[in-house]
């Protein structure tokens, strides 16, 4: 008599032999799985509860308190204002101090650039400050004072409604009228231009004893110069091109013959004298 097959309740044959095997085999792979990560797994345990306990013992012990914040800087800046700015307070843990967030505050007083925050075990905070240094100075439209701006276009705390002497005056028409405060950026997408101009006359040996007063550009983005005394000289768009002919008109700027002169137009290939009289030269 022939054999019956055992059957589910669906009615549909059961493989349990096949059933069984792949079990078996699946168990078997797993077991291996363990045999090879267990170690490491039970050995980062053991490293990670290691490393939490170190760190709660030292962050506990008073060994390492702070007591000291030393700051580096030539802005006048006590310990005790830094701790203020920083929140940094003295008896705290030195190793639980996060020192990013640290430089991150004090980086808000709109006179510092760069904060640089060391520990110093075991008890010293050290504190290196780089400050903003006032290179021009803008007039905002509409706000009526003068403010001095460091390299970065930020605006410093010096301000007046009178031009602030030893101070480059930069205006650029491009810029949008709108209210800027201490801390704010001067939004100008010209002073790389400005700095150029600025350093190429400074370091123009031809040009001794020049100085730049005022640079402006306008909407078009021409480019207007004026030197000692208010000598208004017209660069248009190859601003740094066209101020090197400066150098052959050495002579006429130490001449008398310059208090005569409206302006200097340079934009074009033959240079422009614009006489108060209005007359029109061509040198």
């Amino acid at each position: 008599m022939a054999k019956k097959s055992k059957r589910g309740s669906s009615g549909l044959k059961i493989n349990w032999h096949a059933h069984i095997s792949n079990f078996i085999h699946a168990f078997g792979i797993g077991l291996y799985f363990i045999s090879k990560f267990l170690p490491v797994l039970l050995a980062g345990l053991l490293i990670g509860g290691m490393y939490h306990g170190i760190q709660k013992y030292l962050y506990a012990d008073p060994y390492f308190r702070l007591d000291v914040i030393r700051v580096k800087s030539d802005l006048p800046f006590t310990s005790k204002e830094v701790e203020k700015i920083s929140g940094l307070k003295l008896g705290e843990n030195l190793l639980a101090i996060d020192l990013d967030r640290i430089s991150k505050s004090i980086e808000k007083n709109p006179q510092i650039k760069r904060v640089d925050v060391k520990r110093a075990l075991p008890n010293t905070i050290e504190i290196d400050v780089v400050r903003r240094f006032e290179v021009f100075q803008v007039r905002p439209r509409g706000q009526g004072r003068y403010f001095a701006i460091d390299d970065q276009g930020i605006i410093l705390p010096k301000s007046d409604v009178s031009p602030l002497k030893g101070l480059v005056l930069i205006d650029d028409g491009s810029v949008p009228k709108r209210p800027v405060g201490i801390g704010d950026q001067y939004r100008t997408k010209n002073l790389d231009a400005f700095k150029a101009l600025y350093q190429y006359v400074i370091q123009e040996s031809e040009l001794a004893g020049e100085r730049i007063e005022t640079m402006l550009v306008d909407h078009l983005g021409n480019f207007t110069v004026y030197l000692t005394g208010g000598f208004e000289v017209r660069l248009g768009k190859s601003y740094v091109k066209n101020l090197k002919k400066l150098r052959g008109l050495k002579n006429l700027l130490q001449s008398d013959e310059r208090s005569k002169i409206e302006y200097l137009d340079l934009q074009y290939q033959d240079v422009v004298v614009k006489m108060k009289e209005d007359q029109r030269l061509k040198l």
